[in-house]
């Protein structure tokens, strides 16, 4: 018989006690540690959804800034929800309107869009969780404007406040909405007055002197000297800008230099060289901050308010249309053959004196033409003028140059500019025949873009010209002068097109053309659908087939009188951009 010690069996009592309490205690611990990794995932689940809900809030608080900016631009920066410092809604002429669907004004004056499966229209996004915002626009100065906008979706909400500032548009010696490629004749002249262009600024002045004497020089793209628009190398050595340092009139010139070889990426001094943003040796200490590159975009007003039916068509005193001349003595019918477009173009032909003398001189100065025009006999103005227009607008003679008073002509198509003695009659020989001396007084606005000349244009950015396939330039780094390609042609006036041609139709060769105003691009234009511009539609802008004139001397200068309330034409455009956007 075996006979056990009652020592042992007490033990191994002990040790059975002590292994079900540890059991007892790992599967207490493991149940704790379950139920914190489900309240763990189910906090996380939940801070995922409330993360998510936060994202779209702030998304639709972000939607409505954009909106609201969108329907300031369109409304030309004039109109808003409320007065002044957010004191009273706007009412009237005063309040914007918007092309937003689905929306409602609330006791307070917002503007609402919103969301629930109430609704009949569609959601923002695929959701079935009730999201929408509201805005309010409103100036704090005249020049300083404030969007507020609330966005939720489902239960979260929050708040975006974004403040902007205005500009008359013509504060601008030379605007471009897009690429400015003006500086690149082969003549030399100062530019005085603020430039910008929202693309890049090609500064490649063709064996002269280019001076820009301004406050600032700015592009939201880059500032490039090598070339131009056109893909053309700075090749000729005797090319050189200048620009001034710190100031407008400061005294103090630093050239832009072109680079050796020239016409090379990386080696002129632009936004490619590799000391441009370097504090000590870059463009800001060279110029003092008036030379700079990646600015914010300056937002004009679209071209769409030219068209008919647009803003300028609602807020004219007199309508020009192609039908004029048959009620109006001071109108008449012309046909001219425009050499450069390759077309023979009919224009109600306006006697500005003779509107003078009429009861038509539209009240508050602004006239709007729906079908092409030429301004003749337009030596003296009434009063302060706009004439805009969604068609091409020719002058003939001096414009405004006697009691010169603020006038602009702005239109979505081109500004040709007619001396005295252009022929009417034999105006296919236009070319032949020798203008006179003009001057012309006025903000010129046009929409033709930056490169509208049909043997330079590159529609399917395949990098090869449309109309010749030749390439633009050789891919190959660097881009130096020898890998560049201009199309093929003589390149004479009576021949193929000389990029960045002046609209003129004459040959001013010894003659001087002055223009003292400021120069806005637009580049809007809807382009003729053929290069050889056959079935041309309504409201489409021809191609430049041909270079219809010798260039002048040129004198164009900025007129500072149009940086002046007083000076200002009627209507002056407005430029707007946003300079802070946080949460509030």
């Amino acid at each position: 018989m075996v006979q056990f010690d009652k020592n042992d069996i007490s033990q191994h009592d002990g040790e059975r006690g002590f292994a079900l309490v540890l059991v007892l205690v790992i599967l207490m611990t493991l149940t704790v540690l379950g139920i914190g990794v489900m309240t763990s995932s189910q906090t996380n689940s939940a801070m995922s959804r409330n993360y998510e809900k936060n994202v779209q809030a702030v998304n639709m608080s972000e939607t409505g800034i954009k909106v609201a900016y969108r329907e300031m631009i369109n409304a030309g920066f004039v109109k808003t929800t409320h007065t002044i410092d957010k004191e009273d809604p706007a009412s009237g002429d005063n309040l914007i309107s918007t092309g937003l669907s689905n929306y409602y004004v609330d006791a307070d004056g917002y503007y609402v869009w919103e969301w629930d499966s109430s609704k009949t229209y569609d959601p923002m996004w695929n959701t079935d969780k009730p999201h929408g915002f509201k805005f309010c626009i409103y100036y704090t100065s005249n020049f300083a404007f404030v969007i507020e906008s609330e966005g939720w979706y489902d239960t979260i909400h929050r708040r975006t406040r974004a403040k902007g500032e205005i500009e008359p548009m013509f504060q601008f010696s030379y605007f471009a909405a897009r690429d400015l490629g003006e500086f690149v004749r082969g003549a030399t002249q100062e530019i005085r007055g603020k430039v910008h262009a929202n693309g890049n600024m090609f500064i490649r002045p063709d064996g002269s002197t280019l001076k820009i004497n301004s406050s600032s020089v700015t592009a939201t793209g880059s500032m490039v000297r090598s070339r131009d628009a056109w893909g053309r190398p700075d090749v000729s050595s005797t090319g050189h800008c200048l620009i001034t340092k710190n100031e407008q009139d400061s005294g103090v010139w630093v050239e832009m230099m072109p680079g050796s070889p020239r016409g090379s990426e990386g080696i002129a001094f632009d936004s490619f060289h590799a000391d441009w943003n370097d504090k000590t040796l870059g463009a800001h200490a060279l110029w003092g901050g008036v030379v700079r590159d990646k600015v914010a975009f300056k937002s004009p007003p679209p071209v769409q308010n030219l068209d008919p039916g647009g803003y300028y068509d609602q807020e004219a005193d007199l309508h020009i249309t192609n039908t004029t001349h048959t009620t109006k003595a001071w109108a008449t019918s012309k046909n001219i053959f425009n050499y450069n477009e390759q077309l023979w173009v009919t224009v109600e032909d306006i006697n500005i004196a003779a509107l003078i003398a009429s009861p038509d001189w539209p009240v508050n100065g602004l006239i709007y033409c729906s079908t092409p025009v030429r301004l003749s006999n337009a030596d003296s103005l009434l009063t302060k003028l706009m004439v805009a227009s969604n068609s091409t607008i020719y002058t003939h003679g001096n414009f405004n140059v006697i009691n010169k008073k603020g006038a602009s002509i702005m239109t979505k198509h081109r500004i040709y500019h007619m001396s005295l003695r252009f022929p009417d009659a034999h105006s296919t020989t236009s070319p032949d025949t020798v203008a006179v001396n003009t001057t012309i007084n006025a903000a010129l606005v046009d929409g033709a873009p930056t490169i509208d000349e049909y043997n330079y244009v590159d529609r399917d950015d395949n990098n090869a010209y449309d109309a010749s396939g030749v390439t633009i330039y050789s891919p190959e780094s660097p881009k130096t002068a020898a890998g560049y390609h201009s199309p093929p042609g003589t390149l004479s006036y009576k021949n193929d097109p000389w990029a960045n041609v002046d609209d003129l139709l004459e040959n001013w060769s010894g003659k001087t053309l002055t223009k003292y105003g400021s120069v806005v691009h637009l580049t809007g234009a809807e382009m003729c659908a053929n290069l050889n511009n056959s079935g041309i539609q309504p409201g489409q802008l021809a191609w430049v087939r041909k270079t219809g004139y010798n260039p002048p001397t040129r004198v164009y200068s900025y007129d500072p009188d149009l940086g002046t309330p007083s000076g200002q034409p009627p209507f002056t455009p407005l430029i707007g951009h946003i300079t802070s956007w946080a949460p509030f």
